[in-house]
């Protein structure tokens, strides 16, 4: 319940932020970035109490995150290097991505398969080898 209320705090607060400023100041570079980055942080925020058993749980979570003391000894160097990845590709532009999917559509078939298929090897190596049951499942 206190999932859904943050999530139905979190429209409020965005409407009144529309009233107050306008919906035009989000369109601008800067203002979606703004807008994507609290958005992301808040719903990850609430999540925490979505996947804790309670609430003493998702509030010692919390602690622990906010203490900002912590390690990667469980994340695996392709696992970073993946991440990484990921989070670079977010910030090319526009243009060099296309001419990336343009130079990989003109690629011969097999070349493509094989490409692909050296994608699939790359994600099976850091994917994790334990089966996670589905989140509704454990309810």
């Amino acid at each position: 319940m206190l999932w859904g209320a943050l999530h139905g705090v979190g429209q409020m607060a965005t409407r009144l932020w529309q009233r107050a400023v306008g919906r035009d100041r989000a369109r601008t570079a800067w203002g979606r970035f703004i807008t994507t980055f609290l958005t992301f942080h808040f719903v990850c925020f609430a999540w925490v109490f979505f996947r804790a058993d309670d609430l003493s749980a998702a509030l010692n979570l919390l602690r622990v995150l906010f203490s900002f003391v912590g390690g990667v000894s469980n994340l695996a160097l392709p696992v970073v290097a993946m991440l990484a990845l990921g989070y670079g590709l977010h910030f090319l532009p526009e243009k060099l991505e296309g001419l990336v999917r343009f130079q990989f559509m003109r690629l011969p078939a097999s070349a493509q398969g094989l490409a692909l298929f050296l994608l699939i090897v790359v994600l099976y190596s850091v994917a994790s080898s334990n089966v996670v049951p589905f989140i509704y499942y454990q309810f």
